[in-house]
């Protein structure tokens, strides 16, 4: 995202903002398999969500430049109440440092406040999932 484009006494601009959600920053490189949607973490719907329905032969990751900007990342990751299958693996990391790794599971969404202070990248995976769960991040926030 360019600073260049937007005054910093724009409101509502990126540099000036408390919080942003995740799924408004752009990506170092195109999301592999991870869409922008909505969905449902035991019963509760999360409108403003990142989505993914990988397979064995992938790992569906995402990256995030964070510019040093960002203190902390909150998020509730799990499994979608639609989903076929009901476990898969999530892990979160800033820059070399691992932030969250597990397992989740339908009908036990993890909430995570996970802190990025002074990181530049933030990268979120996908591992283990050979049955197919729908995985899916709501309402990810990033706060300074």
């Amino acid at each position: 995202m360019s600073s260049a484009s937007a005054e910093p006494t724009d409101p509502g601009s990126l540099e000036d903002a408390s919080q942003t959600s995740l799924t408004t920053l752009n990506t170092v490189a195109e999301p592999e398999l991870f869409v922008v949607g909505s969905t449902k973490l035991d019963t509760r719907l999360h409108n403003d969500a990142y989505v993914a329905t990988p397979d064995c032969t992938t790992a569906p990751y995402m990256e995030f430049n964070l510019g040093r900007a960002w203190t902390t990342f909150d998020v509730t990751a799990g499994i979608d109440d639609d989903s076929n299958y009901e476990a898969g693996r999530l892990t979160v990391k800033v820059d070399d440092k691992t932030l969250w790794v597990g397992t989740l599971e339908l009908g036990k969404p993890q909430k995570l406040s996970l802190k990025v202070e002074n990181g530049l990248r933030l990268r979120i995976r996908i591992d283990e999932n050979c049955d197919g769960a729908t995985m899916a991040l709501g309402t990810p926030l990033l706060k300074r």
